[in-house]
C-alpha cells in the first residue's frame, strides 16, 4: 500500500518574478550584471526542482509491502526499507515538531531506534499513514501527541 505525499505547493516558481522585477530598473553596466545574477538564481532554482520535486512527485512518502516498510523521503539518499519482522516498534507525532517543522516518525529495529521526518508539507499525508500503520502493524504501531 502506497501513502501518497500530500500537495507538493509550486511556491518557488513564485520567485522568479521577484528575481527579474530588478532588471526593469538596471541601466548600463548594471543590466548585464543583473541579467547574469537573475539568470544564475534561476538555474538553481531549476536545479533543486529538478533534483527534488521530480523524485517526490514519482514517489509516494511511506510504501507498505508483505515483507517490508519503504520510507522515501524527499530525496533518494533518504530512502530507507525496513524488514516487517525485524521492527520492533513504530511510533508516529501527530503534532510537528517546532524545531525541525516536521513529523517525527520513529522505527525500532532490535534495539536500534530510527528516526525519520515527515516534512510539514507533508502534514496531509500523516492521518492516513497512521490509519494504514494501525492496522498493518496493530500491535506494534503507537501514536504520538507531544
Amino acid at each position: 500500500m502506497d501513502i501518497p505525499r500530500s500537495g507538493n505547493s509550486l511556491a518557488v516558481i513564485a520567485v522568479v518574478p521577484a528575481l527579474v522585477i530588478p532588471l526593469s530598473h538596471a541601466r548600463g553596466e548594471d543590466f548585464a550584471f543583473l541579467i547574469v545574477v537573475c539568470l544564475s538564481l534561476v538555474a538553481m532554482l531549476a536545479v533543486l526542482l529538478f533534483k527534488y520535486g521530480l523524485y517526490m512527485r514519482r514517489t509516494p512518502l511511506v510504501r507498505v509491502d508483505e515483507t517490508c516498510l519503504t520510507f522515501f523521503g524527499n530525496a533518494q539518499s533518504e530512502q530507507r526499507t525496513f524488514q516487517r519482522h525485524a521492527i520492533s516498534s513504530i511510533s508516529l507525532s501527530r503534532r510537528p515538531y517546532f524545531w525541525r517543522s516536521a513529523f517525527r516518525f520513529s522505527i525500532a529495529l532490535d534495539g536500534e531506534k530510527v528516526d525519520l521526518w515527515i516534512p510539514h508539507s507533508a502534514g496531509g499525508s500523516v492521518s492516513v499513514l497512521a490509519r494504514t500503520l494501525r492496522e498493518s502493524f496493530p500491535d506494534k504501531f503507537q501514536e504520538v501527541f507531544a
